[in-house]
């Protein structure tokens, strides 16, 4: 994928280790501005490309405060970044209307796709309007700037342990024009285990069964390829851990075909 380098303007609790490591890991020429100290005059000046609020917490920071940063740096769109402890809010909480939401697992690969439309069609995801609901994001993501083509090269083996997600997978990623094995299936018919690119490992949540999983890819099938982890809103800890027992990155569900695409293209890269 193609990178832009957008201009962020960062406010709110950034400082939270929910985002530790997040912006800094993130090719983007950022601005750091507490949000009391965010003024007219930062934002007038119209040369951010995206504006984002750090949130650790539900109610962190009022709608109304939200709703004034959005009319004054319009069309500049508002993304709210979340923690681990927002996760609930839009069943149980006041969610800011009109802003983006992404949590700080989802971050990379969401990023990553505005930065590459901004580059290609000078708008990109974040620019669509309030009013946009997930189909229309999925509709966006299939016609828009998404390279559809970027697995063209790729031979995914995913680990699953039943078929229909196995089946899940294998859709999305046919959508970006890889081939795709069982690796269970071709154990349970005994045969040999293929070439591949990269191993997609999906489950639900890190525990010890999970480990063994990937400790039996690693070990037992000699399994060498980078290994993409994809677990149902991750914890800071499960990534931690999923990473320390060989695991190169974590995708959380549900995805969108970005997120896997990014995932998977940086853990070749890095494992290259």
């Amino acid at each position: 994928m193609a990178n832009q380098t957008p201009r962020v303007l960062l406010t709110g609790d950034y400082w939270h280790s929910d985002f530790q490591g997040l912006i800094a890991s993130t090719v983007c020429v950022t601005t750091l501005v507490p949000e009391d100290k965010v003024t007219n005059e930062h934002l007038s000046v119209r040369e951010y490309d995206l504006v984002v609020v750090a949130a650790s917490r539900p109610n962190q920071f009022s709608a109304s405060w939200i709703e004034s940063l959005r009319a004054t740096i319009a069309p500049t769109p508002v993304v709210a970044l979340l923690g681990s402890w927002c996760e609930g809010e839009q069943r149980s909480g006041d969610p800011w209307p009109g802003v983006k939401r992404v949590y700080w697992h989802q971050w990379r690969g969401r990023f990553d796709f505005f930065a590459s439309e901004l580059g290609d069609l000078q708008v990109g995801i974040w620019n669509l309007p309030a009013t946009a609901n997930d189909a229309d994001t999925i509709d966006h993501i299939l016609k828009g700037g998404f390279d559809a083509s970027i697995g063209n090269d790729w031979n995914i083996g995913i680990s699953s342990l039943s078929e229909d997600a196995y089946q899940m997978l294998q859709d999305a990623l046919q959508t970006l024009n890889s081939s795709t094995c069982w690796i269970e299936r071709q154990q349970w018919d005994a045969q040999a285990t293929e070439q591949l690119t990269a191993v997609c490992v999906e489950a639900d949540t890190w525990n010890e069964t999970v480990e063994a999983r990937i400790e039996w890819l690693r070990d037992d099938l000699e399994i060498d390829a980078p290994i993409i982890l994809l677990l149902n809103f991750p914890r800071k800890n499960d990534v931690q851990a999923a990473k320390s027992a060989g695991v190169i990155d974590v995708v959380s569900k549900p995805f969108q075909l970005p997120d896997i695409a990014a995932a998977i293209d940086r853990s070749i890269n890095q494992n290259a």
